[in-house]
């Protein structure tokens, strides 16, 4: 007898490979994903404009890396606390000085259109459909950035609307490129802003936006991250403490029939490889001694040096890994 309504992965073993380059874009979901695939060392680029959570938002971004569209003195505005903020992006990437901030942005977004133009595959979490609208510009905002609520309006995005938004956006990536896959999913955090019925309606919204799409694009797949959340794990021991986001346990289950999902027998075994090896270099002796530190490093080095002689296809990913954490190596 079995107790749980186990979901069973999708069947498109092979899609994802460590060949493949794939940007993530959207809920804080998408970060968790993201994440597991960046440290099994994908090549992966995740949100460089911070968290998107819902489909207008999500539009308006990927609308603006495609086009090259750059960020100018228009795009920005100087909080309370003399910082610089744009309502596309999130709070992490304000800056005191105006054009470190436009700088930024406009690097994040030549690398993002470089990235996505060779990319063979886009994952798109949506989040919820309730927007907050700039009310002096009529701008969905991705990012509140902290400001008065009476500068909002508050509402929540039709089918229609979500649907044409998702429509836009994928026709916006294969204009791009040709060939692209785009894998949609909706998001498991619970949004209670709006209660729990609010929730349910907003995410109800999404689902049927996101099967409406797949209708319409052969190139699009739905992966039911939010349906493994609702109906096979099903209890409130699978969530953090707040009740609303995913517990480890939970994403990494849900990671685990993603990857059954999408990969081959020899991608999930290679990624398993490569997540041991970020683990064993990762590592600090109990010793902290120079002479502890410099075994320790030369280990890593050889660890590292054997892996990339095995699999030096992977070497630019794992570089990229190290410098972006350089206290791995060290």
């Amino acid at each position: 007898m079995k107790f749980r309504t186990e979901t069973q992965p999708l069947p498109h073993s092979g899609l994802l490979s460590h060949n493949d380059s794939i940007f993530m874009l959207g809920s804080c979901f998408t970060d968790n994903i993201g994440v597991k695939l960046h440290e099994r060392l994908f090549n992966v680029t995740i949100n460089p404009f911070g968290t998107l959570y819902n489909p207008a938002s999500i539009n308006h971004t990927v609308q603006r890396i495609v086009s090259r569209q750059r960020f100018t003195t228009a795009d920005i505005t100087k909080n309370s606390d003399g910082r610089w903020f744009s309502y596309d992006c999130h709070t992490k990437l304000n800056n005191a000085d105006a054009s470190q901030l436009l700088d930024n942005l406009n690097n994040r977004l030549d690398s993002a259109h470089d990235f996505i133009s060779q990319a063979t595959t886009m994952c798109i979490t949506l989040g919820t459909a309730w927007v907050f609208t700039l009310n002096s510009t009529g701008q969905v905002v991705a990012n509140c950035q902290k400001q008065p609520a009476s500068l909002f309006t508050h509402t929540r995005m039709t089918v229609t609307e979500c649907t044409d938004c998702l429509d836009h956006t994928i026709t916006a990536l294969k204009n791009l490129n040709p060939h692209i896959k785009i894998i949609l999913t909706v998001s498991p955090i619970r949004h209670l802003a709006n209660g729990a019925h609010g929730n349910q309606l907003s995410k109800s919204t999404l689902l049927l936006a996101c099967d409406e799409a797949t209708q319409r694009h052969s190139n699009v797949i739905y992966f039911p991250s939010y349906e493994i959340m609702m109906d096979d794990l099903r209890s409130y021991r699978y969530y953090a403490a707040d009740m609303k986001h995913p517990s480890d346990v939970a994403v990494d289950y849900i990671y685990e029939i993603f990857a059954q999902s999408f990969f081959n027998n020899d991608t999930i075994e290679l990624s398993q490889q490569a997540l041991n090896l970020m683990h064993r270099i990762a590592h600090r002796p109990i010793n902290q001694s120079p002479e502890a530190l410099h075994e320790s490093q030369l280990r890593n080095q050889t660890l590292i040096n054997s892996f990339v002689q095995k699999h030096p296809e992977l070497q630019q990913a794992l570089e990229h890994v190290l410098t972006q954490n350089p206290t791995i190596r060290s």
